[in-house]
């Protein structure tokens, strides 16, 4: 899976399952689209079931670490490494 493919389907939750606003760029803060913690949370759980992969908690939970804010593109890497482990 490409990262446009993973961010087409990260768009896809956050705007329809989440009801936030949909990101324009894998560049977007989380915290700037309205995705708050709980947010985060249910785009893991939703990416999670619809790509059939287990995402790592402590290393969405690391994402953070600067207080920079979580971007699309952070998820993105996170999501990728999740399915390259699981092949």
């Amino acid at each position: 899976m490409t990262r446009d493919e993973i961010f087409s389907c990260i768009s896809e939750i956050i705007g329809d399952q989440i009801s936030m606003d949909a990101p324009k760029s894998k560049s977007d803060k989380l915290l700037d689209l309205g995705v708050d913690s709980i947010g985060l949370m249910a785009l893991i759980v939703y990416l999670e079931e619809k790509l059939e992969i287990q995402v790592s908690i402590e290393e969405i939970a690391d994402l953070d670490s600067y207080g920079e804010g979580v971007t699309i593109d952070n998820i993105i890497d996170v999501v990728q490494k999740s399915l390259d482990d699981s092949k």
